[in-house]
């Protein structure tokens, strides 16, 4: 059994390189163009008229591409993995130490709590996007001394151990919840 110890959690960052978010790119060029060639055949057998069909061919073919980039980067950036148009603005490693007294950036806990609104709940990523939610509002709110925050942590600690139930997590993200837990409880005292 591995014996794992939590004393700082980091959270990086994936990286993806421009090549291969160019290849993905291309990828989505092709499925427009082929989006476009299917439907001004299926529009020109239907109306009879070559250039009316490739009029109405290219709105078509402009949702398909935008609809497929919406839902590449969204995935993308949900799975952890940095495209390099926000590489620059986002690029950086969060330590997070309940007891450090840092606070950590508001904007940051948003995007973790958007990407837990679009996680799968059957799965170990759910619990441990619940758990390192919870350690950030706890820093937070020990940091600002913000009850609201402290009950947040608290209902991200009961939503991953609901979680649990119903996911076979492993056991690094067991200890995880387990040490976010005995935080929680060590902070009662100072919000309640």
């Amino acid at each position: 059994m591995k014996k794992v110890i939590y004393k700082e959690i980091e959270i990086t960052n994936k990286r993806i390189s421009r090549p291969k978010y160019a290849l993905l790119l291309l990828l989505i060029a092709l499925i427009g163009v082929g989006a476009y060639i299917l439907t001004q055949y299926s529009l020109q057998h239907v109306l009879h008229n070559a250039v009316l069909s490739s009029y109405l061919s290219i709105p078509v073919d402009a949702v398909v591409i935008g609809v497929s980039l919406v839902l590449l980067n969204r995935y993308l950036i949900n799975h952890g993995v940095m495209i390099p148009i926000l590489r620059r603005r986002v690029e950086r490693t969060v330590f997070i130490s309940p007891g450090g007294g840092r606070p950590i950036d508001e904007e940051l806990i948003r995007r973790h709590e958007d990407a837990l609104r679009f996680a799968d709940r059957d799965s170990e990523g759910y619990v441990t996007s619940l758990a390192m939610l919870g350690f950030m509002y706890l820093q937070n709110a020990i940091a600002y001394g913000d009850r609201s925050l402290y009950l947040k942590a608290r209902d991200c600690l009961n939503r991953a151990k609901d979680a649990m139930r119903t996911v076979d997590v492993n056991d690094e993200i067991r200890i995880l919840v387990e040490r976010l837990e005995k935080e929680v409880e060590g902070s009662r005292s100072r919000f309640e």
